[in-house]
């Protein structure tokens, strides 16, 4: 799965069901590291999970939904962030980065759009921040 993150431009779109990431925020509901951006088996296992646990608890499922959907900020060597999706600029509350770091708060004063990631003009403005080689990781 790293070598196809690697092969895109800084904007990436993922089915939400193979995002492995969200585990490490204290949710989601994928489990292992999706074989490529475009496991079938993953797709179907992580939607079964999902029906399942809607049926047993739909408040867990909505938490666990909901993070498993927020997206990234992938970097080469500085860390990753989650980051709050229902926020059009980014704030030092809307960011969960997974280690000490001043990227929140750089990225806050920088004033971090998701819309403006879309744009390969605009991206090379975070480079100071985010290194070379980031990503923005947003699930589909």
């Amino acid at each position: 799965m790293q070598a196809d993150i690697e092969k895109n431009n800084a904007f990436v779109e993922i089915p939400w069901q193979l995002n492995s990431f969200a585990m490490y925020w204290g949710g989601g509901l994928t489990w292992h590291f999706p074989c490529s951006l475009n496991c079938e088996r993953t797709i179907s296992l992580i939607n079964r999970r999902l029906d399942t646990l809607g049926k047993i608890n739909t408040s867990l499922c909505d938490e666990l939904l909901y993070i498993q959907q927020l997206p990234i900020l992938l970097t080469d060597k500085r860390g990753m962030g989650l980051l709050e999706k229902n926020v059009k600029k980014i704030s030092l509350d809307n960011i969960r980065w997974d280690s000490q770091s001043k990227i929140p708060k750089n990225l806050t004063e920088l004033g971090f759009d998701h819309d403006v990631v879309k744009n390969q003009v605009e991206q090379q403005k975070y480079n100071n921040i985010l290194g070379e080689n980031w990503k923005y990781i947003s699930w589909q």
